[in-house]
């Protein structure tokens, strides 16, 4: 293996430390970490230049980054220490979009943060045949942060109206800052808690995006997993269920792994459902997994839509708690 051109078992570790420097100035900081791995493998005993490698990465990161871009999310950083500051800062992509591009599309699933930087970005949602307006956001802003805290199909779609400067983060490379920077999600989380203009907007407005209102109920969901063909195969889960409307339901289920329930989202279910309460009705329906939250114990909230609505008649039969109100 060469670095520079120069085989690394040929280097000292002073040599090692100029190239580290070098590779920072330049502001490869992806190429200066991974010198410094490389040091830490060939000379692990040096903890000292360990050390000041690290301090020299940092130092230069922070010589380097976009005072405006800080400046306009100052709030956002207070709370980060300078590693953590720079460790996102420097994970997040640069793009700009066109007028008239869709960011988040109801229904489909979002992997991003955005930081909206300059520009406008219209936030609605379609209900019967129509779009509802739910905000407008601009430089200051962020999106996004509904679907990338957990498992979820957006709720609304969001729209430029004007030339958008933005940046973004993925949700697998925010996990990946997760890991080295333990504590980095949630603090970034409680900003996005603290800043989100959409569901405030839906809240003051009185907008209500679902058909159908839910209600609670008390039973049993057995769910397959459909292959692409629509056929029902092996695997499949059990949940407590919690709420139903005419266009969909959400349980409580169990599992001791949580990659393997993120990977439900958007898979598609033959679902069987038998309510308590005396009754031995049973019945039947397909949706699709659209959100996944999780709560304690290794318990999760899942959520699935039907792929058709419930007859009104079959519906009016389920044993809901009707005096509990629409929710």
């Amino acid at each position: 293996m060469t670095v520079d051109g120069v085989k690394k078992t040929t280097l000292s570790s002073q040599e090692m430390v100029k190239l580290i420097r070098r590779a920072a100035e330049q502001g490869d900081f992806r190429k200066a970490e991974a010198l410094r791995e490389t040091l830490m493998q060939t000379n692990s005993l040096a903890l000292n230049l360990i050390v000041s490698t690290g301090e020299i990465i940092e130092a230069e990161k922070t010589k380097q980054i976009d005072e405006a871009h800080l400046f306009l999310w100052s709030l956002l950083y207070e709370p980060f220490s300078t590693e953590e500051r720079n460790a996102l800062f420097y994970c997040l992509t640069r793009a700009v979009v066109e007028p008239g591009k869709l960011l988040l599309v109801q229904g489909k699933p979002n992997h991003r943060l955005f930081f909206i930087e300059t520009g406008r970005v219209e936030v609605f949602f379609r209900k019967l045949g129509e779009n509802v307006r739910i905000a407008e956001l601009k430089s200051g802003d962020v999106l996004g942060e509904d679907t990338f805290f957990e498992s979820s199909h957006c709720t609304f779609s969001a729209a430029t109206t004007a030339p958008v400067q933005l940046r973004y983060v993925s949700r697998m490379e925010m996990r990946e800052l997760a890991e080295k920077h333990p504590g980095l999600d949630e603090k970034l989380a409680q900003y996005c808690r603290a800043h989100d203009k959409c569901r405030p907007a839906v809240r003051k407005r009185g907008l209500e995006r679902r058909t159908y209102p839910r209600y609670s109920v008390e039973g049993l969901g057995i769910a397959y997993i459909l292959d692409k063909d629509g056929n029902r195969t092996s695997a499949h889960f059990k949940g407590r269920l919690i709420d139903i409307s005419r266009t969909g339901l959400s349980l409580f289920m169990k599992a001791s792994r949580q990659e393997v329930v993120h990977s439900l989202l958007s898979r598609n279910l033959d679902i069987s459902l038998s309510f308590d309460g005396g009754t031995s009705a049973s019945f039947q329906m397909f949706g699709t997994v659209v959100k996944l939250t999780y709560h304690m114990y290794n318990d999760y909230k899942v959520f699935v839509r039907f792929h058709q609505p419930v007859e009104a008649d079959l519906f009016r039969g389920f044993p809901c708690k009707w005096d509990d109100g629409a929710r």
